[in-house]
């Protein structure tokens, strides 16, 4: 079985940005920064995937992506999450966009063929990059360096494989987005 999800990477500017803040955040007992190759912001979650299945879901991808256009998220914030409850992650928070929206949307609709949906489907889904994780109740002091915008130009699929150390990605499919029409 493949733990499977599908991600936007992030650009390289972001990626600049974010590896100097976290660099620059003191030290604090009970926050552990997750490893810059580990960001992302998560479009769909599977699970466990039979690897024979991974084939199937791979070419569905790549017919079911070829229309979806490139867009663009803007920067809210940082927050700790999950709200209305003790907080386990420091997130990197993006604005809702009507295009992130359409394509977790389609994503899940895609991939429920191969693999039914572990959890209920997102309606409203708040796109952010997990800067942390929280092993305690924290307050850490959260950043105020804005981001640039994220380019959404192409999409992955990535395997995590969970370790004591934490999550280590392999990815295993890369669609690109078009551009969109002149």
């Amino acid at each position: 079985m493949l733990r499977l999800f599908l991600g936007i990477p992030i650009d390289t500017a972001s990626r600049t940005r974010l590896e100097e803040l976290v660099a620059a955040q003191p030290p604090v007992s009970g926050v552990r920064w997750l490893p810059g190759a580990n960001w992302h912001v998560t479009v769909h979650f599977l699970g466990a995937v039979p690897e024979e299945m991974l084939p199937n879901l791979l070419a569905l991808m790549q017919v079911g992506l070829r229309d979806r256009e490139v867009f663009s998220l803007g920067f809210e914030g940082y927050m700790l999450a999950p709200r209305g409850q003790a907080p386990r992650m420091i997130w990197a928070r993006y604005q809702r966009h009507p295009a992130y929206r359409a394509l977790v949307q389609e994503v899940q609709q895609l991939c429920a063929p191969v693999v039914p949906p572990p959890q209920a489907p997102r309606r409203n889904p708040m796109p952010h990059i997990t800067l942390a994780r929280l092993r305690q109740p924290v307050a850490p002091v959260l950043p105020s360096v804005p981001l640039p915008d994220l380019p959404v130009d192409q999409l992955v699929l990535w395997a995590s494989d969970l370790r004591p150390s934490g999550a280590q990605y392999t990815e295993l499919g890369q669609w690109r987005l078009r551009p969109p029409a002149p």
